[in-house]
Parts: C-alpha cells; structure tokens; sequence
C-alpha cells in the first residue's frame, strides 16, 4: 500500500534512511513499498537493503513529462518486470543529461513496455488536463492509475471531480500518499533539509505542515475506510511489479580488433613477445611456466580483453609521455601484466603470487589499479572515452553525506546562526573526536552547556541528530572508471559528467555488485615530482634517464634512508617511519618492502625484532625446517599474506589457490570458521606426514598473523616508487629538492621541512632573484634557486611580467618599463622576499620606502625623458629584519634565522633533534603563545618557538608559567630546556625551564 515513498539518496529531498525504512515495514508486518525518486541514485543500495530484511523492493521514478513549453506534469514510473526496471533506467539517464530535468513526452512510448504509471492527483492541474491523460492512456492501457491522496484525513477538494473522470475514462484509482520522513515529529527536520538546498533561512520553529510522514497500515486503512478498494489497486501495483535481477553475472567488454585474430590469440601472442623482451630474449623455464598458468587461469575465466583494453591504454600512455606507477596492489603478482608492460614489477624475482591476484578457486573480476601522474591522470581517461565510445564509458558517482560538523552548520545557518557560533560548534566537535554528533554530546560537557543553554540550541541539536547521515551532495569518485560492452544504459542509469565523460547515478560498490568492470585510474602527486625531476635531468644532462635501469643496490640511496632524510620520500615521510629506518638500516630493497608492509598498526609491533634479527642481536628460529625457506627473508617473521600462503601450500599441501581461501577465512576471525580451518589445515599436514602438534602450532601462528599479514605485492610496488624517489633525492639533491618544493608551494611547514633537510644536508638554497629566479623552483650547479612563485598572493602571468621586464638602472625606470602592470603590493612582496637585493644598490628598507614614487613612474612615456626620482632612504635592513619581511612575503625566509645568527656552538640542540624521552636544551624564537585553564583553574601555556630547522610547541604547566609568565612575548627569543614528548604522532617539548636567550 506503500506507492510514493521517496528516500535520502534523492539528495536532500527526504530523511527517509533505506534501513530505518525496512525497519518500520517489518515492525508493521508490511513486506514491500516502491521508492519514488526522482533519478535512480544508489538504487541498488536500496534493493541490496530490501533483500537483505526479506523485503521486496519496487523501483519506481518520479518524472515531470513536458506536453509543451508551459504544461509540464507530473507522472510514477513503475518497474514492472525486468524490461520495465531497464527503461527506467533509460529514461532516468535521459532526464539527468537534460538541461531542465524534464522526460520528453516522446520518450513515454518507447520508455513504456514494462511500465505501470500513476497518475499523482496532488493538485487540480491534471483536471484541466484530460488531453494530457487520454495521451497517457493510449500509451500505458490498462498499466494506468489516477493516485488520490489523503493527508491526515483531509480529502482532495476534488475528489469527486476526480471520480468521475476516473469513470469516464476507465481509468482505475489507487490510493497514493507522498511520505518524504517518517514520523510526524520529523516534519521541521524535513523543512530545514528542504531550505539547506535551496539555501533558505528559517526563522519560525513552527510546522506548518507535517503531513508527508508515512502513516501505519492502520492509519491508513482509516483513511480511506470508504474506498478500501483504493488501498486494494495500491496493494495490486505493488504485487504487479516483480524485477528479476538473475543471478550475478559480468559483463566483460570486449577488445576491438581489426585483423583476424581472436583476444585469446592476441593477448598469448603479446605477452610472449613483451616477456621475451623483458627477459632479453630468452625465456627461462620458470618463466614460460609462470605465465603459460596465468595465461590458462585468465582464458578460462573469459578475460583476455580486459588486460588488452588495460595494455592498450598504458601503451597510450608511454606514447603521450604520461609516467606511470610501477603497479599498485595485487596486479603487480601478475607476470602477465609484468610482460604487457601494465606493471613493471617481475612478480618471480620478489616471490609474488598470481593466485593473491586472480584465484582460479573464486571466481571475481579482475583489479588492476593504475597511478597515472595526477596532472595528466584524465588524458588517459579521455583517450579511452573516445576509443570505445562515449556511450560505453562512465566514471563513477560518490555520495557526501551530512556528518556531524556539516551537519551542524547546515542546520545552523538555516537557523540564523552567527558565524562566529558555527565556528564554536565546529570546534566543540573537532576537540570531542567523536565520529557522531549525539556522541559529541555525550563527550563534550562544553557542548552539552551549549546545546542546553536554551530552546533553539535544543531545537537545531534535535535537527541535527535527525538529519545526521543523509546525502548532502554528489561528487565523482577519485579514481574508478566503468567500461561496459553494450551502452551504458544496458547496465547502469547515468547522468552528466565533467568534460564529455558521463558520471554513473550508482556509487562503485553498487556498480561492482552488478558485475560492470570498473578500473581505477589514480592521480599520484609523488609521480609529478618524479616526472618533474627527469625533465629537469634532461635539460641539465641532455639525457632523461630511465626508471627502470636504475642500480637498486645504490649505496647512497641506502646511505639516505639509514638517516631518516625522507622528507618527499612516498611513504617513509611520517616520523614513525624515519624511527623505523633508523632501526632497521636497509641494506637492500627487500627491506624496503618490508618497512612499508610491518610500518601500520599491529605488525609495528615487529619493527624492533625485525630490526635486532637482521643486525645479528637475536637469533632466528623456524617451527620446522620448511618454513625457513619462506620467513628467511624477513628473519622468520610473517609479514606478508603471500608467506601465509606458501606455508600452507608447502607444509599441508594446498594448491595457492586453496592457500588463498584459507587465508581470506581465517583473515575473518570467527571462532566456528577458525576451527573448521584448522582440522583442514592440520588434516592437510597429516598428510604431508607432519606432527599433528607440529601443525596445530604452525596454524596458531598462521591464526596470529593472519591479523596483521600485508599483500607483499601491494608493498612490493610501493616500495619501487619509494625506492626510486629515495635514489633520484640521494643522487641529484638540487633537482629533486626543486621538484619537491614546487609540490610543496602554499604548503609553508611542509616547505620549512624542505628547507631545513636542506640546510642538513648541505644542499645550497640560492634566494629570489628577479634575473636568475624562474616562476618555480630551479636546479642550479650551485644549489637550488627558489622561484619567484614562492611569494605569495602573486599570479604567474603578472611574475612573468616582472621577470621579463628590463631592469634598467633603479627601481625608477623598472618601474617605467614594467608600465601599467606595475602593481604596488605585489612589488612590495616582491622587495620583501628579495627578489631586488642582488639587482639594486639599494637594501630592501629604502626600496620599500620609495615604492610609492617609483609607481608614478609606471605610467611615464618613456619617449618623454623626463629624469628619475631619487631613492627615499630609509634605516638599513639587518639580517633580523630580512628574515621578517621574507616571513611576511613568503611565509618562511631563507636568510638567517634570529636564532641562528646567535646561535653558540654549545647549543646544537634545535627544534627537529632528540628521541620522545630525551633532555634537550633548545635555543627559539616564539611565533605564538596560547594560554589556557586548567582543570584546578589554574593558567598553562601552549607556546611555539622556531629555529633555523623548523618549529616546535613547547608545553610549560602552571608551576613554570607563573615565573616566567613576562618572557612569553611574541618575538622574544628564549632558552627552552625540557623534555620531548610525543603524542598523536607529533613531538613537542615539555619545559621545566625557560629563560632568555643571551
């Protein structure tokens, strides 16, 4: 009875949650309802949801049908049957990519078989419409209904009109109420919903109309108890509409090709011919067994055109120089993808595993994910958009969703809420670090005053709590990309996307469900830099060098992640991570793997054991002689998912196959799952003729592990960008410094890192220089020269005209030649950062005080010679004041720091040294202080000090404060000495004595 329900994933135009939905059904013992949308987003979510409560989902949609320019009605599509359900689809994808969002009336014919539709008699316009109505009639016969509502008991002004009509025309009535939430109580959170997307403001509490809730059986068997049979037709639709979706099935494009081979024979003959080249010619036994396996595994499952469709585009790719990730995840296992040049990370030499990637013992579609350099990522996306058709090709929808701090300001602007208190309630929910706004309230004793402080707070944190978790917007999902065999809309409705590519109205695991290929093009900034250093390489050296050819035995490379120096490194930045290499001191690449697989919670755990093994401090054992040749490499430990696999292939004679499933059950940790794992592991080993108590104690530490095991291919290919930047930055420091900077612009403390690794390091930062310096970043032979982009808020087209003005002898006439685009605060950033010092006779003070004179110059005819103003001088800039006004216009200077101009030799503890638990003493300048109460009401302070290296926060507790209380001056340049702590993963220093600095 439950015809026009529409649900939040029609964006903000409900609050109706799918699970709150079927759980009010089975509360009132109904089995089924239709969901009357307005397009098909995460439709499948809502059947997957029905399914799963036993209920029976009725997809419908709510369309406007255009009659002409000025008559638009509105009309309920119902899926019938699985040809009703695909025109919906069609119909639903059409309305999307219109401009007014209106179905054109000649689409309802062809849009028709399969379909039910209701007629919704909400207002008298369809009464006026019988033309419109006979037209809809002959399309839809007797699949047509008139929809009367009844709301709270109040009948339609017309329904006898409608009656009438009804009988007229031989037209069926079916009782038809609009629920948009469901209880009555939900009717204002329904109204502010309704305002946050036409940006509205409410400034009554009152509900002037809570009539769209959905009412019980009962109710409504009340309110039509004179026309039950209304409520009978209603029940009837709903019995009518029955979608089969079949059993799962996936739809595999197919790779076009021109000559006469089939994709079997095509993708046999590539990857033979690429893995001869890999292999120089010859193919060792091992190999040509490896991928003769592959080969059957991938035929057998029907997907030789997928890894030609993913060889294709990389091959593109190569061809436009768009650089690539190595591979990423579990593809990199795969020797076929390895000899199809998709991966380049030869899965024999790093003992990885086909069956991690495609299990011939579970059949599901193949992955294989893609870094693309993110600048030039939709190139590629665009290139297989116009190989295999616009209507094949889709990128994929993604939903945000209200969370709490949006949540709390949507609802708070509709309120009228003062800025100011936006930003309070958004503090309130960041310092609570709970994930759900009623467990902030239940967190946060300053945000339950707030909320309990009077009756709109208490009115807008109801609304909130009710509105909590309902789509608020749609985006495109980063990376997935659909590929389908016949036109989209066979498969999946879509909608609009960004430049000619469509954008599905299903999110990625709803598209992966209905077995449609999806493929994920991934945009790494790390690849950029990579990218951007070669190209510098090439201009310096006349040579670009190959990625692939680089010595992976480098001792300098090893020499640089022994230090920790891995600010820009792909993976290794964190400070956990450099702690990691200063314990385990990699010698080869296979420790790199295994830093990024242990490095993550649960294995860290393994980082000191790992560490002591491979130095010779603790002895490596094995439970049985077998399992050394699988843990030797990483000193006896499991650390990859691979390792688990090998034992229980070797040690109780599974295939990898079955290994695999072994592993995914026992990743599960369900107790009944675990022990039925066991008998068949330890039945297996038996078998092998192993000791029973032998094999129970192997399975514990497959069980232990299992918890913590990494994919060995994912570390494996992520370690080939680690290691590969690490040697570009061990090797040609200026270039990639430059590089890194260049990523880093905007990012002040990220470049103040970079900088002061440099300085470590020794690598020379040449300033600003309006001749020397680029836009960006430069290698130089000397060091790096930073680029004019650094300063801030000037556009490149305005420093292009700078840079290419001539300088001529003073500020006077630049001014003149840079003409109308001289610009007063730009050139005062400009003189601030020291763009002028190496170029002008005058220091940065005098410049500052003659600018405004110099730009009356600007507009000056330089054919009429009428002289230039002298310079106004102004008091010398100190080597203080330099690194101020670089402050100002950069937002980090590369003159002296204060300190480090007064810095003793005695004092070389500074902001970035010491281990968490170590004393130092710390020379710093304070940037800010923050003073705060305590629990005992007593005053602390939060201050943050810089140095050359960096900046620090330095705690100083109550007892302290209150001595030196006076020293905490912004600019003040103190002593601190304390102990470093570290908490959430960030160092800071607590005092226990703080003085000036003499």
């Amino acid at each position: 009875m439950y015809l026009n329900v529409m649900t939040e994933m029609d964006t903000l135009k409900s609050t109706i949650k799918v699970e709150a939905l079927a759980e009010f059904l089975k509360q009132n013992q109904v089995t089924t309802c239709a969901v009357t949308n307005t397009n098909l987003f995460r439709m499948m979510e809502f059947v997957s949801i029905f399914k799963k409560h036993n209920l029976k989902p009725v997809i419908a949609l709510r369309v406007k049908v255009a009659f002409g320019s000025n008559n638009v009605l509105p009309i309920l599509l119902y899926a019938k049957d699985k040809t009703g359900y695909g025109n919906l689809i069609k119909a639903s994808s059409g309305i999307m990519q219109s401009d007014d969002g209106l179905m054109k009336l000649n689409w309802l014919k062809p849009y028709s078989e399969g379909i039910i539709a209701v007629i919704p008699i909400l207002e008298n316009h369809w009464l006026s419409s019988t033309d419109e109505i006979e037209i809809i009639q002959d399309i839809f016969k007797n699949d047509m209904y008139f929809g009367v509502v009844r709301t709270n008991f109040i009948r339609h002004s017309e329904e006898h009109t409608i009656q009438e009509l009804a009988k007229l025309l031989d037209i069926k009535i079916t009782s038809l109420n609009e629920s948009c939430y469901l209880h009555k109580d939900d009717a204002f959170a329904y109204d502010v919903l309704r305002a946050i997307e036409k940006g509205d403001k409410i400034s009554s509490f009152e509900v002037l109309d809570n009539s769209k809730y959905l009412p019980s059986p009962l109710e409504l068997q009340q309110r039509y108890k004179d026309k039950p049979e209304w409520l009978k037709t209603a029940s009837a639709i709903l019995e009518a509409c029955h979608v089969d979706f079949g059993e799962y099935q996936a739809h595999m494009p197919v790779y076009p090709l021109k000559n006469v081979e089939t994709p079997k024979e095509c993708l046999y003959r590539l990857a033979y011919e690429g893995l001869k080249i890999r292999k120089q010619g010859l193919i060792p036994k091992e190999y040509k067994e490896r991928l003769d396996f592959e080969l059957d595994v991938i035929s057998k499952m029907g997907y030789e055109s997928y890894f030609l469709i993913v060889a294709d585009f990389m091959a593109f790719s190569k061809r436009a120089g768009i650089l690539t990730g190595p591979g990423r995840g579990s593809s990199a296992s795969s020797l076929v993808a390895y000899s199809l040049q998709i991966t380049q990370v030869d899965p024999l030499q790093y003992q990885l595993l086909f069956e991690r990637f495609l299990n011939p013992n579970r059949i599901s579609l193949p992955d294989i994910d893609i870094d693309f350099i993110d600048t030039r990522r939709f190139e590629v996306i665009q290139y297989v958009n116009e190989k295999y058709g616009k209507d094949h090709v889709a990128q994929i929808l993604t939903v945000g969703t209200l969370t709490a701090k949006a949540v709390a300001r949507d609802v708070g602007r509709v309120l009228n809420y003062e800025e100011a208190e936006l930003k309070a309630m958004s503090t309130l929910i960041d310092k609570s670090k709970a994930t759900n706004i009623k467990d902030v309230y239940k967190k946060s004793k300053e945000f339950q005053e707030f909320v309990n402080r009077d009756n709109r707070n208490q009115i807008w944190f109801d609304t909130c709590c009710r509105l909590e978790g309902v789509s608020r917007n749609k985006s495109t999902h980063a990376a997935g990309l659909v590929l389908t065999p016949k036109p989209l809309v066979n498969y999946v409705p879509v909608q609009k996307g960004n430049d000619g590519v469509y954008l599905t109205q299903w999110t990625m695991n709803e598209v992966e469900a209905e077995g449609i290929l999806k493929m994920d093009f991934l945009g790494l900034a790390n690849l950029r830099i990579i990218d951007n250093i070669l190209s510098s390489l090439e201009k310096t050296y006349h040579i670009k060098p190959t990625l692939d050819t680089i010595p992976m035995d480098d001792l300098n490379t090893f020499n640089l992640l022994q230090n920790g120096l891995t600010e820009g490194i792909f993976q290794l930045e964190s400070p956990g991570m450099r702690d990691a290499l200063n314990q385990i001191k990699p010698t080869k690449f296979e420790d790199i793997i295994a830093i990024n697989a242990l490095y993550r919670p649960g294995p860290m755990e393994f980082i000191p054991t790992y560490a002591k093994r491979k130095h010779g401090l603790e002895k490596v054992s094995y439970l049985h002689p077998l399992l050394e040749p699988i843990l030797k490499e990483t000193y006896g430990i499991i650390i990859y998912q691979e390792q688990i696999m090998r034992i229980a292939q070797v040690f109780a004679g599974f295939t990898l196959g079955e290994a695999d499933l072994l592993r995914r059950a026992i990743g599960k940790k369900k107790r009944e799952i675990l022990e039925e794992q066991q008998a068949i592991f330890v039945k297996g080993a038996v078998n092998q003729n192993h000791d029973v108590k032998v094999a129970e104690e192997i399975y514990s530490l497959i069980v232990k592990f299992a918890e913590y095991g990494f994919p060995k291919s994912h570390a494996t290919a992520y370690s080939f960008i680690t290691y590969r930047m690490a040697f570009l930055k061990a090797n040609y420091p200026s270039h990639f410094y430059a590089a890194l900077l260049d990523q880093a612009n905007g990012n002040v403390q990220k470049i103040k890192r970079i900088l002061a690794e440099m300085k470590e390091r020794k690598v020379a930062i040449l300033p600003i220089d309006i001749q020397k310096s680029k836009v960006t970043n430069t290698s130089e032979s000397k060091g790096v020269r930073l680029g004019l982009l650094n300063v801030k808020s000037i556009g490149e087209s305005k420093l292009n005209t700078y840079m290419n003005a001539e300088i001529g002898s003073d500020l006077f006439e630049y001014a003149r030649n840079v003409g109308s685009n001289f610009d007063n605060k730009a050139m005062e950033a400009l003189i601030k950062a020291g763009a002028f010092d190496q170029v002008f006779k005058q220091k940065r003070g005098t410049l500052l005080a003659s600018l405004e004179r110099a730009a009356d110059y600007s507009y000056t005819d330089e054919s009429l010679d009428f002289g230039f103003g002298k310079p106004t001088y102004a008091e010398q800039t100190n080597k203080d004041n330099c690194y101020k006004l670089e402050i100002e216009a950069c937002g980090f200077s590369v003159s002296n720091h204060p300190v480090e101009n007064i810095r003793s030799v005695e004092l070389q503890d500074n902001t970035n040294s010491g281990a968490v638990g170590q004393f130092v003493k710390v020379p710093g300048l304070i940037e800010a202080v923050k003073v705060t109460i305590t629990k005992k009401d007593e005053k602390m302070a939060f201050v943050t000090v810089s140095d050359e290296f960096g900046t620090s926060s330095v705690t100083v507790f109550p007892s302290l404060y209150n001595k030196i209380k006076p020293l905490l001056v912004e600019g003040n340049i103190i002593l601190v000495t304390g102990k470093i702590e570290q908490k959430y993963n960030k160092k800071s220093i607590t005092a226990n004595k703080l003085a000036m600095f003499q």
